[in-house]
This record gives C-alpha cells, sequence and structure tokens, in this order.
C-alpha cells in the first residue's frame, strides 16, 4: 500500500510538471508574450544592456556590476523557462511509466 501511495504522488508531481511546461509552451504562442517578452525583453532590452555594458567608457564598477547583474537576470529567466519545459519531457515519460506500474500493481492486486 505504501508502494501504491508514493506511485500516486510521483503521479501528481509528474503532472504538475507537466501542467507547468504546457503553461510556458500556450504563453510563448500568446501574441502579448510574444511581444513583451520575446520581441521586446529577451531582445531589444537585452541588447540595449549588452550594449551599455559595453560602452565601458563612462561606467564606473557599480554601474558595471548593475549591468552584469542585469544581463545574468535575462539569462537565468531564459534558463528558467527552458528547465521547465526540459522537466515537463522528462516527467511525461516518468508519467507513463509510473502510470504503467500503478495499473500493473491494481490489475496484481498488490493494493
Amino acid at each position: 500500500m505504501q508502494e501504491f501511495d508514493a506511485i500516486n504522488e510521483s503521479i501528481k508531481q509528474s503532472k504538475e510538471i507537466i501542467e507547468k511546461a504546457d503553461a510556458i509552451v500556450r504563453l510563448k504562442s500568446n501574441a502579448d508574450f510574444k511581444l513583451v517578452i520575446q520581441d521586446d525583453y529577451l531582445k531589444e532590452y537585452a541588447a540595449g544592456l549588452v550594449y551599455s555594458k559595453a560602452r565601458i567608457y563612462n561606467q564606473d564598477d557599480k554601474q558595471q556590476k548593475a549591468l552584469d547583474g542585469q544581463i545574468l537576470g535575462v539569462g537565468h529567466f531564459v534558463q528558467y523557462l527552458d528547465m521547465v519545459l526540459t522537466a515537463g519531457v522528462t516527467a511525461q515519460t516518468a508519467l507513463e511509466d509510473q502510470e504503467y506500474e500503478r495499473t500493473a500493481m491494481l490489475q496484481e492486486g498488490k493494493i
């Protein structure tokens, strides 16, 4: 019974991860997300930060560190989106295995 409960909990967690990944897929196809995040923030704004970073002649160390932090922030955001999408693919495979195992346990009368 404990193993069955653990499988059910794993199924629940996998479904939650898949739900987040699916949400990101929907966001990426949303016109507002494309306009504000993909086209502006991840392209124009990020390019502006890199350009500002390259103009070192009028910035002190504090300003350079602030730009570094902003550039890293953009990178971490993209990395987070990619991580959730990858986790969704992994969770989909795990979910199929978990559901197969749960079905086998039910058929064998192990619960």
